[in-house]
């Protein structure tokens, strides 16, 4: 009698895919199905985190459709025997018709081989017409080695929850990846974003060190497989630290050419938008990745808030904020935008509060460092305008 597991619910906008295989890390094997489908077109793939609620529970296909706006679901379930994996998929519509099911009974060894056919069934079953090329491309064998794989793995679930021990654990993890498959392209490109990741948080020794880690290891993963999306996202990201918009726009857009719902590249569409001035479309594009993901990371959050802030929309602009700081307490450019939103709409008291705390937590933040990265003059010159109101800039505080 082997071991059985029930699907947990996973969606497409086309769908919501229901896989949990029995594995130390279900949830980051699930992620890189969901990422292949989501590299076809026509497909808009919605996030784990987007239908997590229904995890462990049962709930009508009707349900998961209207909550998730989506029009197909694929459930199914998996039991482990021995050294064999044997899954049960199948895909239904909002009335719960099946359209389509199928079995697999692989070694789970060969757990790959067990993602492409899930991945080019669901695809053929939906008619997707993609070349053989593109095919080859999206179902490509990311390594050899199973162990590296599952490194990765836990490393990117270390990523997903963003403190400083947890980014140094998948730093070593990634290493140890790397050590086994030298050429491992996914490896190089989730140690790139420990290394972007500890520099925007400012848990980096060397910030200009760590910018300068992060886009090398981020150009080799490209130097290896040019496809890799996660590699060019953070290429575009790390750009921005070095004003080089254009570099960063051209980064994003080949990464979203190859996976137009990857919630982290269209958010990382959106910081360059932000940064560089274009604000409307900067909120269009964050928003958009917020319904994909709505557990946006604590830098994409912030984006999302500023964005707010620079619209005059400083109440909204305090909800972000005040929600990435519950959700990430290290967060604490948040805890700089909210003082500033706060200012503005005259809470001179909550203002002061957060002052503080900032002062607390980091006794060496200078104004004049802080939104740097804005292209435009009047953007900045905004923000300052609430830094200066809520008593963080030398103006408000002159010696």
């Amino acid at each position: 009698m082997g071991e059985g597991y029930e699907f947990g619910p996973r969606s497409i906008d086309t769908g919501c895919q229901r896989f949990k295989p029995p594995a130390a890390n279900t949830d980051g094997l699930t992620q890189d199905i969901i990422n292949a489908l989501g590299r076809f077109p026509e497909l808009t793939v919605m996030s784990w985190n987007a239908i997590s609620p229904y995890k462990g529970r049962p709930a009508k296909p009707a349900e998961i459709a209207q909550s998730l706006a989506v029009r197909y679901q694929v459930e199914g379930s998996v039991r482990r025997t021995g050294d064999r994996l044997r899954v049960n998929a199948q895909l239904v519509d909002t009335n719960g018709q099946v359209l389509w099911s199928a079995s697999f009974d692989e070694a789970l060894a060969d757990v790959f081989a067990l993602q492409d056919k899930i991945t080019a069934q669901i695809a053929g079953t939906l008619a997707i017409r993609v070349t053989q090329i593109e095919q080859r491309r999206v179902l490509a064998k990311p390594t050899d080695s199973l162990e590296a794989y599952d490194y990765v793995l836990r490393a990117r679930s270390a990523l997903q929850r963003p403190a400083r021990g947890n980014i140094v654990e998948a730093r070593v993890l990634l290493r140890r990846a790397i050590e086994l498959d030298p050429n491992y392209a996914a490896a190089y490109a989730a140690l790139a974003e420990t290394y972007h990741v500890a520099m925007s948080m400012g848990w980096a020794e060397s910030p200009a060190d760590f910018l300068s880690r992060a886009e090398e290891m981020a150009n080799k993963a490209l130097s290896i497989d040019d496809s890799d999306v996660r590699a060019r996202i953070v290429l575009g990201r790390i750009h921005i630290f070095y004003h080089r918009y254009d570099q960063a726009n051209a980064e994003i857009d080949r990464a979203i050419a190859i996976n137009p719902n990857d919630a982290n590249g269209l958010a990382g569409r959106g910081n360059i938008l932000m940064w560089s001035g274009q604000t409307d479309a900067a909120i269009k594009a964050l928003e958009l990745a917020q319904r994909i993901d709505p557990e946006l990371n604590a830098v994409d959050r912030f984006a999302l808030s500023l964005a707010y802030y620079q619209k005059g929309r400083y109440a909204t602009a305090i909800e972000q904020a005040e929600l990435n700081l519950r959700k990430t307490s290290g967060a604490n450019f948040s805890r700089i935008l909210l003082a500033a939103a706060y200012a503005q709409l005259g809470r001179s008291q909550d203002a002061a509060r957060v002052v503080t705390a900032i002062h607390r937590l980091d006794p060496t933040f200078d104004a004049q460092e802080f939104g740097t990265k804005f292209l435009s003059a009047a953007d900045l010159g905004h923000l300052r305008d609430g830094l200066r109101k809520a008593g963080l800039s030398e103006e408000a505080n002159p010696r």
